[in-house]
């Protein structure tokens, strides 16, 4: 009779702990700074700065630049929009071209999106927003950003963020 009892309760809790397993994921979001980026082109490297505290990538010379990003993310619940926010600054008069890019696991390109940030007479600070369909990125999809950034110290990249 108590070895019942006790067998009872053992079903109940085991029942309890697996339908808790269940429940909705809940991820939080995953900021990278820049200082992740890497440069573009084979003989850039020398061409980037980073700046200590994690705040950015500036280009050094005198020419236009890419840098590349990882974009860190987990995998989002059925019907979650795929969001991300690069943020950046721009001083006067420059541009700085982005685009975010999602790749299958086998690295196919699925999608991209490009948007550009710019700065009029003044130094500019922006929080751009990227948006994709509701379950247009797959579980197993990986994203990535290149930025093609002015020349000198005229733009910088500070990170990206993936909206969970």
């Amino acid at each position: 009779m108590m070895y019942s009892k006790f067998m009872k309760l053992g079903f109940l809790f085991l029942a309890g702990a697996l339908a808790s397993f269940g429940a909705a994921a809940h991820a939080d979001n995953i900021n990278t700074s820049a200082v992740a980026c890497q440069n573009y082109q084979v003989g850039a490297a020398m061409n980037i700065y980073y700046l200590e505290f994690g705040a950015g990538v500036f280009r050094l010379d005198n020419s236009r630049g890419r840098i590349v990003c990882p974009v860190p993310r987990s995998p989002l619940t059925a019907g979650a929009t795929p969001l991300f926010f690069v943020d950046g600054a721009n001083s006067a008069n420059t541009s700085t071209t982005c685009t975010l890019f999602i790749f299958s696991f086998l690295g196919g390109l699925n999608q991209s999106q490009t948007f550009t940030e710019s700065a009029g007479a003044t130094f500019r600070n922006w929080d751009h927003a990227v948006l994709f369909p509701p379950n247009s990125v797959g579980v197993w999809d990986y994203a990535s950003l290149v930025c093609d950034l002015p020349d000198g110290f005229n733009a910088v990249i500070h990170g990206v963020t993936s909206v969970q």
